[in-house]
This record gives C-alpha cells, sequence and structure tokens, in this order.
C-alpha cells in the first residue's frame, strides 16, 4: 500500500517537472503546432453504486507523442474519500493514435487501481478501448481484481435463532467486502458546443458487475458530459441495477493548464484536441458488502460444547424432549439431562396443570418461558431465548417439602410457586446456585432458603409474598464453612414474618455480598438482617434499596468475635421502620469499615442511625451526603465502650427535625476515638443539634467544623465530660443560629478532663425558644466545671451576639479548675442579666448562693470587644481567680475580691 502511495505521488510530480524530451520525439525545443502538455487537476465524485464519494488530485503526463497524430501518456490520481478520508489511487498508461481518413481518435489503456476502505485494501487491474470524433464516441471498460478480492469485516451478529431438535442455531454471519470484476460499454455523441472552446455530450450505455458469493448484475448508465470551458468540466450520470439500485452521481473538475493543445485551425483540431482527454472510466473499485450466514449449534463457553435443550410444554402427551415432539412433565425433561454443564430444560406453559416439587440436578437450567431468557454463547455472546419473555409463569404445586430444591451449579428461572408446604425454594450444601425472576408466595416457612451454599449465589428479580409461622424470612442464608459470593438484586420482598434478607456467616472464609435495587417492605422484623461471627471477612455492598415500614429496623448488622466486616451502604431509602433506620453493632475485638453516603432515612421510629462499638472492636466509620429527618429518636447516634476504639468522619450530612438530639456521640469506660464532624447541617431537632458526652476513663479527640446548626428547640452543640474521661473537643467556623437554649453548652463533672478550643464561630440570638434542664440558663456559649474536673479553653475569634443573655458564661465549682484564653472576640447584643448586665461573665463558686471552697480560673483576656463589658467574679473567698487583662475594648468590672494576676498559669 506504501509504495503504492508513492508512485502515485512521484506521477503528480513528474507531471509538474516533466522535460520537454519526454514530451515529444524531436531534439529541438522548439514549439510545435497541437502538442499536448502536462497538467495538473482536482475534482470532487460524489458517491455511486459499489463506492464512496472521493475527492480527487490527479495529474496528466505526456510521454511520447507525434503532435497531431498520436500520443503516449501516463495518467494519475488520489483519492480521499468520504468515509474516514481512507487513501486510493490509479496510474493509467495509455496510447492515442488519430486516423485522418475516418477523423476519429483510437485508443487503449492499462490501468492499476488501488482503494482502501478503511477496514480492506484492494488491487485491480484495468483495460479499455475508446473511439473519440466530433461527434460520436464510443467506449468499452473491463475491470479485474486482483489479490485477496473477498475480505472480511466484522461480526453481524445473528440474524435468526430458533430451536431444532434438542438444539438451539444461530443464524450468525460476518460482514464481507467484495471486489467486482467487470465491464461497462457506451456510446455517445455530442449535443451542444459550448463557446469556442466548450462542449456537451451525452451517453449511455450498460454495464457488468460480478464478485464471489454475490449475484451478477446488469445494469444501465446516462450521463451528460459539459465542459464549460477548457479548465472545468462537469458531469452527472443516472444509473440503476438490482444490487446498488438508482444512483445519482455528481463530478466536478479543474485542470491546469487546460487540456487542449495550442494552435487549433480547424474541425480536424478539434478531434486532434482531444487525444489530451482523461480517460473516461470507473476510477473507484467497485466494492459489494456482504452478510455472510451461516447456522450453527449454540456453544455453551464454559464447556466449549452445544447446549442440549429438552423442551417441555405442560400438558402434553408423550414426547421425545425435541422442539419438535416436547416433553408434556418439567420431570421427563429433568430424567434426560446429563449433568454436564449444558442441558436445559426448557419449559412452555401449555395448559399447566401444576408442576409437582422437583429437584434439579447438578449442573442443569430450568427455564420457563416466561421472562426473558438469555444464554451466553461462544458464537454471539448474549441471546435472547425463542419464545421467551411471554410472560405466563408456569405453577409449581404444592408439596409436602420445598417446592424446588437446588442442586450444584443450578438455575431456576420463570416459575410462580404458592402455597410452599415448607419453603419455596431450598438449597443445602450446594455450590453456586442462580434464582431469578420467579414470584414465591405464602410459603409455609422461608420464601427461598439456603443452608451452607458457597461460590457464586445469585438471586435476582424474584417476588417473595407473605411467609407463614414465626421469623420466617423472604430469603435466609446460613453458613457456618467455605466463602459466598452473594448477589441479592432486584428482587421484592414483602409480608414476612422474619426479615426480608437475612443472613448469618459464622466460621467462613472471605465473602463478598451485594444488595442492590431489592424493595424490602412490611416484613415484620428487618428489612435487611445480618450477622457475622467467629473470625469470618465480609465485605458488603448495599445500595439502591428501598427499605420501608418493616417491624424491626430498617437495616440491622450484628458482628461478633474476631470478624472483620467491610460494609458500605449507598443510596438507600430506609423509612418509616418500627426501630432504627440502619443499626450497627461491632463485638468481641472485631474490626470493621463503615461508609454510609447519600441515603435517604427519614420518619423511623427510633435514631435514624445507630452504632455501638463494644468488647475491643476497632472501627473506621465515614458518613457522608446522607438526610436523617423525621426520626423519632436521634438523626445519629454513636456508642463507644468497653475499650473500643474508632474513627469516625461525620460530613455534609443533613440532620433535621429529629425528636432528640441531630447527632449524640458518647465515648463510655475505656473507649478512645477520633471524630470530625463536619460541613453538616443540624436543624429544627427536637433538643439539640449535636451531643459530645464522655465518662469514666475515655478518651477522644472530637473536631466540630464548618457546620450550620440552627433552630434546634433547645442546645446547638452540648458537650458533658464525666469521671475521669479526657476528651479534647475543637469548635471551629461553625454558624449556630437560633437555638432554644445555648448556643454551646458544655459541662465538666467528676474528675473530668477536657481540652475545649472554641474559634472562629458566629454565635448569634441563641435562647429565647426554651429552656434546657441541664444548663437552666441561655446563653451563647456557656461552660461550667465542676466536681474536681480540669478544663484547658481557647475562645478565640468567634462573633456573639443578640444572644438571650450573657455572650458567654464560664463557671468554676466544686473545686474544679479552668485555665483559659479568651482573646480577638466580639460580644455584642448580649444583655446579661438584671442584676449583671454584661455580655461576659466569668466567675468561681456557683453563680448564685451556696460557695464552693477552693475553685480555680485562671483567664488571660485580651483583645476582646463587648460592648456592656467583662465582669471577672467569684463568690467564695477560698476560690483563686488569676487573670491578665490586656487591651479589651469594653469595661472590666471585678465585683468581688482583687483578681490576681496571671503569673506562671499554664493558659493556652
Amino acid at each position: 500500500m506504501n509504495n503504492t502511495k508513492l508512485g502515485l505521488i512521484s506521477v503528480l510530480l513528474l507531471s509538474i517537472s516533466s522535460p520537454p524530451i519526454l514530451a515529444q520525439t524531436e531534439a529541438s525545443e522548439t514549439a510545435t503546432p497541437l502538442k499536448i502538455t502536462p497538467r495538473l487537476g482536482i475534482g470532487h465524485t460524489s458517491s455511486g453504486g459499489g463506492f464512496d464519494g472521493f475527492t480527487r488530485l490527479e495529474g496528466f503526463v505526456p510521454l511520447l507523442q507525434s503532435p497531431g497524430e498520436n500520443l503516449t501518456f501516463l495518467e494519475g490520481r488520489l483519492f480521499l474519500d468520504n468515509d474516514d478520508a481512507n487513501l486510493g489511487g490509479n496510474l493509467t498508461l495509455g496510447y492515442r493514435t488519430y486516423n485522418a481518413n475516418s477523423h476519429r481518435i483510437w485508443g487503449g489503456y492499462m490501468s492499476y487501481d488501488n482503494r482502501h476502505t478503511g477496514h480492506n485494501t484492494f488491487n485491480q487491474l484495468g483495460l479499455g478501448i475508446e473511439s473519440l470524433g466530433n461527434v460520436w464516441d464510443f467506449r468499452v471498460n473491463g475491470y479485474l481484481p486482483i489479490g485477496d478480492r473477498r475480505q472480511g469485516v466484522g461480526d453481524v451478529g445473528v440474524r435468526d435463532s430458533f430451536f431444532r431438535r434438542n438444539f438451539l442455531i444461530l443464524e450468525q454471519g460476518q460482514d464481507k467486502e467484495a471486489a467486482m470484476a467487470g465491464f461497462d460499454a457506451e456510446v455517445g455523441a455530442k449535443l451542444a458546443q459550448i463557446g469556442t472552446d466548450g462542449d456537451l455530450r451525452g451517453y449511455g450505455g450498460l454495464y457488468w458487475y460480478d464478485a464471489q458469493e454475490s449475484s451478477e448484475i446488469w445494469g444501465w448508465r446516462v450521463r451528460l458530459e459539459a465542459r464549460p470551458s477548457d479548465n472545468f468540466n462537469l458531469g452527472l450520470s443516472l444509473q440503476n441495477d438490482d444490487l446498488f439500485g438508482t444512483n445519482l452521481v455528481f463530478t466536478v473538475g479543474a485542470t491546469f493548464p487546460g487540456r487542449r493543445p495550442q494552435g487549433l485551425r480547424d474541425e480536424d483540431d478539434q478531434v486532434v484536441a482531444r487525444l489530451a482527454e482523461s480517460v473516461q472510466r470507473t476510477n473507484a473499485i467497485v466494492i459489494d458488502h456482504q452478510d455472510d450466514f451461516q447456522e450453527v449449534p449454540a456453544t455453551n463457553p464454559e464447556t466449549d460444547e452445544p447446549y442440549v435443550f429438552q423442551h417441555v410444554s405442560l400438558g402434553e402427551m408423550g414426547g421425545d424432549g425435541t422442539f419438535e415432539n416436547p416433553f408434556g412433565t418439567v420431570e421427563n425433561g429433568l430424567t434426560q439431562t446429563m449433568s454436564d454443564g449444558n442441558d436445559i430444560v426448557y419449559v412452555q406453559p401449555g395448559t399447566n396443570p401444576g408442576i409437582p416439587p422437583f429437584t434439579i440436578p447438578d449442573r442443569v437450567q430450568v427455564l420457563s418461558t416466561g421472562p426473558i431468557q438469555q444464554l451466553d454463547t461462544v458464537e454471539r455472546g448474549i441471546v435472547q431465548l425463542p419464545l421467551s419473555g411471554a410472560g405466563v409463569l408456569p405453577t409449581i404445586s404444592p408439596g409436602a417439602a420445598a417446592s424446588v430444591t437446588m442442586g450444584n451449579q443450578t438455575t431456576l428461572s420463570g416459575f410462580f410457586i404458592p402455597n410452599a408446604g415448607t419453603f419455596g425454594i431450598e438449597g443445602i450444601g450446594i455450590d453456586t446456585v442462580t434464582i431469578r425472576e420467579n414470584a414465591i408466595a405464602n410459603s409455609t416457612q422461608d420464601g427461598i432458603v439456603l443452608f451452607e451454599a458457597t461460590g457464586n449465589v445469585t438471586v435476582t428479580d424474584n417476588s417473595i409474598d407473605t411467609t407463614g409461622g414465626s421469623e420466617n424470612s423472604g430469603f435466609f442464608i446460613f453458613n457456618t464453612a467455605g466463602s459466598v459470593d452473594l448477589n441479592l438484586v432486584r428482587n421484592q420482598i414483602v409480608n414476612t414474618t422474619g426479615d426480608g434478607m437475612g443472613i448469618i456467616l459464622f466460621n467462613t472464609e472471605d465473602s463478598t455480598i451485594t444488595l442492590s435495587e431489592n424493595i424490602l417492605v412490611d416484613n415484620q422484623l428487618n428489612g435487611i438482617g445480618f450477622r457475622l461471627a467467629n473470625a469470618v471477612n465480609v465485605s458488603f455492598n448495599i445500595n439502591n434499596n428501598t427499605i420501608q415500614r418493616n417491624g424491626s429496623a430498617g437495616l440491622v448488622s450484628e458482628v461478633f468475635r474476631n470478624s472483620n466486616s467491610s460494609v458500605t451502604i449507598i443510596n438507600n431509602e430506609i423509612s418509616g421502620n418500627q426501630f432504627d433506620g440502619i443499626s450497627m453493632a461491632l463485638i468481641d475485638n472485631s474490626k470493621g469499615i463503615v461508609t454510609i453516603t447519600n441515603n435517604e432515612i427519614s420518619g423511623n421510629q427510633e435514631d435514624g442511625i445507630i452504632m455501638g462499638l463494644f468488647a475491643d472492636s476497632d472501627e473506621t466509620v465515614t458518613i457522608v451526603d446522607n438526610t436523617l429527618s423525621d426520626n423519632q429518636f436521634h438523626g445519629l447516634s454513636i456508642l463507644l465502650r468497653n475499650n473500643s476504639q474508632g474513627t469516625f468522619n461525620i460530613t455534609n450530612n443533613t440532620i433535621l427535625n429529629n425528636q432528640l438530639d441531630g447527632i449524640i456521640f458518647t465515648f463510655l469506660d475505656d473507649s478512645r476515638g477520633m471524630v470530625t464532624i463536619a460541613e453538616n447541617t443540624l436543624a429544627t431537632n427536637q433538643r439539640r443539634g449535636m451531643t459530645v458526652q464522655s465518662t469514666t476513663t475515655a478518651e477522644g479527640e472530637v473536631i466540630i467544623q464548618n457546620n450550620l446548626i440552627s433552630d434546634n428547640e433547645t442546645i446547638g452543640i452540648a458537650g458533658l465530660m464525666l469521671g475521669e474521661s479526657q476528651l479534647g473537643v475543637t469548635i471551629d467556623n461553625n454558624e449556630i443560629l437560633n437555638n432554644g437554649h445555648h448556643g454551646i453548652g458544655v459541662s465538666i463533672q467528676e474528675f473530668a478532663t477536657s481540652r475545649l478550643r472554641i474559634t472562629d464561630n458566629q454565635i448569634d440570638r441563641n435562647g429565647f425558644q426554651g429552656i434546657e434542664l441541664d444548663f437552666p440558663e441561655p446563653d451563647g456559649i456557656f461552660i461550667d466545671t465542676l466536681n474536681n474536673s480540669t478544663l484547658q479553653l481557647l475562645l478565640e475569634r468567634n462573633t456573639v451576639m443578640d444572644n438571650a443573655r450573657f455572650g458567654v458564661l464560664i463557671l468554676a465549682e466544686d473545686q474544679s479548675e479552668i485555665f483559659a484564653s479568651v482573646r480577638f472576640n466580639i460580644f455584642t447584643g448580649n444583655p446579661g442579666t438584671f442584676g449583671n448586665p454584661n455580655g461576659f461573665l466569668v466567675q468561681t463558686g456557683e453563680e448564685i448562693i451556696d460557695p464552693d471552697p477552693e475553685s480555680t480560673i485562671c483567664l488571660d483576656l485580651s483583645n476582646n470587644t463587648s460592648e456592656n463589658g467583662f465582669v471577672l467574679n467569684y463568690t467564695d473567698p477560698e476560690s483563686t481567680f488569676k487573670a491578665n487583662t490586656t487591651a479589651n475594648n469594653g469595661i472590666i468590672l471585678i465585683p468581688q475580691l482583687p483578681v490576681e494576676p496571671l503569673g506562671d498559669c499554664p493558659v493556652p
């Protein structure tokens, strides 16, 4: 192909630079009358029968000539077609001679053609003879493809599929391109003169083409050829045949210089001038696009052998299992299977008298024509079975045991299973099973139950409605060994007496479980319930499910005894359940990774999400982009205890209108945690926006950052630290607005130690809606230390304005200690109380009566602004109050004993 392109380009260059010695037979360079000169041309031809439209660059080179008598010439063209600019071209070597007696030109040529279609490359030889006169012209052209004349393009696919005896026959094909051999002949005449140099000619003729695996065709063609000037030409042709139909082809071209030699004198010279015309032929190789179809039995890609169908039409008499003569019962079909992985019992409903319960032998599929049935094949990938999609599910009659018992590597699809005596479908000790597109109703026990099922288990597109007895699930799997890859997809499970889906794995190896696009509604226990124990390792992907109105929780997860779990919960709607939306427990040295993203969790009768970590467990939790609203308890509740630990990222959630707290986070016993609560909206909750609390010897770091916390009934952010716990809390860059009591309320008690950083927050208009029992007065920020507790406090760059009482109230009571830096804050519009009308109060001892001895406050108060001043107070002379008050904007009032210098107090 590259050599061909180089040859064509060389001819074009030659046409520009051809030396005179090639263009004449005389050595003299003196101009000779009627001498033909080299020329270049450009043009375009629209698409026609068997070829795409193309743009051409052409050159005409005289090789030998006797001016006015004969000419040997070389003509070359480069083609760029309309289909992806594929390149092609041709070379033509021709000879013409003028006969003065007949006033005609006689000529012949040989050509080589090349065409690249975008898929294949074809080559062709051409031959032709012609006779040109002043009025009449005659031409005959022949075309002979050489090389590989028929080449493949790609698979056409399956044109048709049908059953023949026990096989599925695929009529599959491949696209082919075939270069067509042929000839054309035409006769034409001059119709009109155009100016002095131009003319209009008309032609008519026949053509014939044939190619391998094509029918030969005869066609006709008429055309007009116009040359308005020596440098410009136009053409229009109309042709018709049985293969390519009717085609109208337009051509346009220009040459430089013109084709006619100089010095024309008379009519004879007008004929002689035609020695320089281009050869008229079909320049592009004609290609027939073919579909090559063959009938082959569909082959199983797992065995590389044909599928074997045992056909059943229920109610028929006799039969041999062929499509032409089917069995009348499923049992007869099953008895003919070989368990080699190729057998399919294919059931048409027929008169459907009811199918007795049956067991599927190993490696056999039982399919009905009710749903659309698709089969993987070697020949064409997935194909749809004929007759499938009829919509009628054959009925399996009730029996004393399970209606259908699965074997190893079996499939059941497309049956109605009502009123099963025990289970609708059962599998015990099996490996790899597919259960899809069945309808199961009113089973006495579970709808589908699998015991010790391993390998790939696929349960999709089933409908399970109503189970009997007590705690019988729609789907239930119980494994104590092995690993399972379980896929539960697009099932609808309603009205069961147990879980919609129940999963219990003990002592098993690595397993993967996907629960996707299921509808789990009105079941008496949980929508989804899974329990893992005894060192199992399981990955869960739970996405796009609808889980509503179940009698217990929407989703329950319990992970016990050294187990590892990775749980991803995405895009689910979990609403209206009688207990929690999502309930998760990690227990007994287990480990977990939990991601809860983009779920709608609303209207549940207890918490939206509740998570508990117990007994040395360790979990990493990400809760992002969820909506938790209108739940009767908390939006989100997380509890750590018994030496458990975790890392938590709670980001960008919308938590609204829950009856208790939006978020409550609790550290108990010896638990430890790292918590980030960022960019959430917590609003209109009926108690607190969020609560962080700790007790005993728990430790943790909590970052509360960039949240909008507004219109909650009591406190925006509440903290309660008890019992020797050590908790660091950072509250940074939040908007805390319009909450009914405190914007921020923190109480540190009973030997607890806390590090509290409150920085860059906007705390406005809190304290106008209600009373919180733990904190009886409403302030922008309220901090109270009690019972030998210790607080390290940084209060910096906050704007605290228009709150109902104090902007900030800090109390140290009952031998507690506070070491505080308060700087660069703005306090405005906070009225204080009638007896203490200021926006900022720090006080040792109790606020009003019963002073407690020996509390300590160390305060660095610097660079703050308060429009109604600052009060430093203590009600017990035994307490210690040390302070540094530097460069504050506002009156500093010390109404009791003098405050000591700050000295070396360890303020942050």
